[in-house]
């Protein structure tokens, strides 16, 4: 705070063993996404859990979710994987206090909970495949890739090329979504995340 004091949310943010943003995204969403969140930061905490080249492999959070769910599988997905995935999420969920349902997440509501993580990366798409970031940079994802022709992403991986990142991991986020989340957010981007 303004004392140099550690506010409420630091408080919470330090009981979550994440990275910051993804400490922010479990404590900041809705009690009824905070499984979805801790499954999301598990996710992204460690290796992705499918395999294969990078032209085959989709960027859907949400299918990887689906996955982790039960709810389809994946010969790409790595079983070993997926169980520390399932592990990690009942860890976080148990140490924020979160009901954990595999049955109740949904897989679609990721992209909500990613804007609290990443503000900075969301995208809009100019054409299938290819989007543009909040901060003008351009990244971009296969034209055949699920995602591609979805107006509006959140890009949680990126290859690190800093004028035209390739997309790893993303989930789609619909306008009302991004309005709302935003708005909530705007001094904790400033704040908070800056830029990491």
């Amino acid at each position: 705070d303004a004392d140099a004091r550690l506010t409420d949310t630091g408080r919470r943010m330090l009981t979550v063993p994440v990275h910051p943003r993804l400490a922010h995204m479990i404590t900041a969403c809705e009690p009824a996404d905070r499984g979805l969140a801790c499954a999301v930061a598990a996710l992204l905490d460690d290796r992705d859990v499918m395999r294969g080249r990078p032209d085959d492999v989709p960027v859907d959070v949400s299918l990887r979710l689906q996955i982790v769910s039960g709810l389809v599988s994946d010969d790409r997905a790595d079983r070993g994987a997926v169980a520390r995935w399932r592990d990690r999420t009942r860890d976080l969920a148990r140490r924020v206090g979160a009901d954990l349902d595999w049955s109740t997440i949904e897989p679609d509501h990721a992209g909500r909970v990613l804007l609290l993580a990443h503000p900075d990366r969301l995208a809009v798409r100019r054409q299938p495949g290819q989007f543009q970031m909040r901060n003008g940079n351009a990244a971009w994802c296969r034209p055949t890739d699920s995602l591609a022709g979805e107006a509006f992403v959140v890009a949680a991986d990126l290859d690190g090329d800093r004028k035209n990142a390739r997309i790893r991991l993303a989930a789609a986020v619909d306008e009302s979504t991004i309005g709302r989340v935003l708005s909530d957010q705007d001094d904790v981007e400033s704040n908070v995340l800056g830029e990491q």
